[in-house]
């Protein structure tokens, strides 16, 4: 009878110590399960601020992008508005070298009618506009 309680006794202790170690095993899981859970949402939380940040870094280079698009579009505009501005002006040029051609046939025709002492030597010259250049320079 005696051994029965020990027995008893004995299995008693056992079961209430098996008991504690499941309770310890079972709150030392509870906490590495939030341990985990905590290192997970701080990983959740950096892979969201660094999809933001990529998000943002890409906007950024295709505004980038867009704006050197946008500047080489204005640059090759005005480029080409330069070469249309410069190829008027060689026109300007090339016309009033005529001009100044035909200036210089018609100086130097006066000056061979005074020097030969022609008597209608102003009769010899085209008539002239308003702005000191004949009608024949305009038309080049």
């Amino acid at each position: 009878e005696e051994q029965r309680k020990d027995y008893e006794i004995r299995l008693r202790n056992e079961r209430e110590a098996n008991e504690q170690i499941e309770e310890e095993v079972v709150q030392e899981m509870l906490a590495l399960k939030n341990e985990y859970e905590a290192k997970i949402k701080t990983l959740k939380d950096k892979y969201h601020d660094v999809k933001q940040k990529a998000k943002s870094y890409l906007y950024q280079v295709e505004r980038s992008n867009n704006e050197r698009d946008n500047n080489a579009s204005e640059m090759h505009r005005l480029v080409l508005l330069c070469e249309e501005k410069v190829k008027e002006k060689e026109k300007e040029i090339a016309h009033l070298r005529d001009t100044l051609n035909v200036q210089k046939r018609n100086n130097l025709y006066i000056d061979y009618q005074r020097q030969s002492g022609s008597p209608a030597q102003h009769q010899h010259t085209q008539p002239q506009n308003s702005s000191g250049f004949s009608p024949q320079m305009h038309s080049l």
